[in-house]
């Protein structure tokens, strides 16, 4: 039947019969299918049946799917009958829309963006146990949330990300009100008025560090990790020496001529760039000790605030009283790091609020943080899952998703890990359809209680007769 709800491409069925006489057929979920009595070694023969059946010019490969337009139809592809495309809602013959220059239909054809061909479809949309297991820099971040509560780890990455961004607009509002054109005879602080300073220290403030979804994969991945840590922190380096010469001076200069409310800014930027510096160390501690070859690695000496006590220092306090809002989103901000830190450690709350699905399940994985089996496979599938599904967001149109293939990411979990990781696929499936190749009893029990609970997950068991 069509589907009704939004999100991409969907299949609904596909069927195939050989000349051989062999068939087979599927009824999907537009959400989650488990497809079970597939034995690891014939998993990727299927997958290429099925995603063969979108588009090919060979004889027995039938499917019927929603279109991104809500369009439903059905390709069909008899031996020795000419090859056709059916609006299913009102039997017209669509078949010229998804023919293709060289005459053979694919349902992919009209769906928006660069699409894929047949081959990229197997590489693209066919996620196998290899690709499942590989090592992810963001691993030990996740690992390090165990035994933490998710909820509490994504609100506090939340409120710190809020804080840093309400700190740095109340910044920029409080040197726009008191710049020099606002003031006669003022002269502009050195260097903190130039463009080019002010992106510079944005720019590494506010660098990314998650790894890029793309380049996670094999021995390259935690090399290029640290070779981007390692940049970033001497970028950060360059910038804290600029200002740790610059900015005291600057900031006295201007508390002299301007006002105590530039020079408060000027402070504060300070505190930022410095912190800044310390989280770049922290990072490319991590990406050293994560590489392979961290043994010729030797990380940066760590740098320390200006303070006997190691807390960021306090603005004076002549210029508390000069922009009390200024000064309470400085304290705010303060707090919510602080508070960030006990609840997450050196982890980039960027990247905890970016991840939140994938935080809350690690988390629900190991909840007392004790370190098993099923944690260590949770914990790496979710990011073998998150990295091919961002590479596919890039890849395509936003509203051109495609159904994606998984060899089985609950077999051999304890119950509560294929639980949590199971409600993740149900909950990813509202944009992106999912079908799980599976021989475990396990997971097949699971497909069944969720499919009489919620009806968003489908079984299909190819160790029974199935109707062509």
């Amino acid at each position: 039947m069509p589907v009704t709800d939004s999100g991409g491409v969907k299949l609904a069925r596909v069927a195939v019969d050989l000349a051989g006489g062999a068939a087979t057929a599927l009824d999907l979920n537009p959400r989650v299918t488990v497809v079970t009595g597939l034995d690891p070694s014939i998993r990727d023969g299927m997958a290429q049946l099925v995603l063969a059946a979108l588009g090919t010019s060979a004889p027995g490969y039938h499917a019927e799917i929603t279109t991104v337009s809500g369009q439903y139809v059905a390709a069909f592809r008899p031996h020795g009958s000419e090859h056709q495309v059916i609006d299913v809602t009102d039997g017209r013959d669509v078949t010229a829309t998804f023919r293709t220059a060289d005459g053979w239909l694919d349902l992919m054809v009209a769906e928006p963006g660069p699409g894929l061909d047949g081959d990229e479809r197997v590489r693209w949309l066919w996620l196998g146990d290899p690709d499942l297991d590989v090592g992810d820099p963001a691993e030990a971040w996740l690992r390090s949330l165990w035994g933490r509560d998710g909820d509490a780890v994504v609100r506090a990455a939340t409120a710190a990300i809020g804080a840093e961004r309400r700190l740095k607009d109340a910044v920029v509002e409080a040197a726009a009100n008191t710049s020099p054109a606002a003031t006669p005879g003022a002269q502009p602080a050195p260097g903190a008025g130039s463009d080019a300073w002010t992106a510079a220290v944005s720019d590494a403030i506010t660098a990314p560090a998650e790894p890029s979804p793309d380049g996670a994969t094999g021995a390259e991945a935690p090399a290029d990790a640290v070779e981007q840590a390692r940049a970033r922190h001497d970028r950060m380096r360059r910038i804290t020496l600029w200002t740790g010469l610059g900015l005291p001076v600057a900031a006295l200069a201007s508390l002299v001529i301007i006002g105590p409310v530039v020079a408060l800014a000027l402070i504060v930027l300070a505190i930022l760039v410095a912190g800044g510096c310390l989280l770049a160390e922290n990072k490319l501690r991590h990406a050293i000790e994560e590489a392979k070859d961290a043994e010729r690695r030797t990380p940066a000496p760590p740098v320390e605030l200006p303070s006997a006590n190691g807390q960021a220092p306090t603005p004076p306090s002549s210029a508390n009283g000069a922009h009390p809002h200024l000064r309470a989103e400085a304290d705010s901000a303060q707090q919510a790091l602080a508070s960030w830190t006990d609840v997450a450690g050196d982890v980039p709350p960027s990247w905890v609020s970016e991840h939140a699905a994938e935080v809350r399940v690690a988390a629900a994985a190991a909840p007392d943080g004790t370190e098993t089996a099923s944690a260590r496979a949770v914990t790496r599938r979710l990011l073998g899952l998150d990295r091919r599904l961002s590479a596919l967001r890039e890849r395509l149109d936003p509203n051109a998703s495609l159904p994606l293939l998984v060899s089985d990411p609950l077999d051999g979990l304890d119950d509560r890990a294929r639980s949590a990781l199971g409600h993740y696929l149900v909950e990813i499936s509202q944009r992106q359809q999912i079908v799980v190749l599976s021989d475990d009893p396990a997971t097949a029990e699971w497909a069944a209680s969720m499919a009489q609970a919620t009806g968003a997950v489908g079984l299909v068991d190819l160790s029974q007769p199935v109707p062509a």
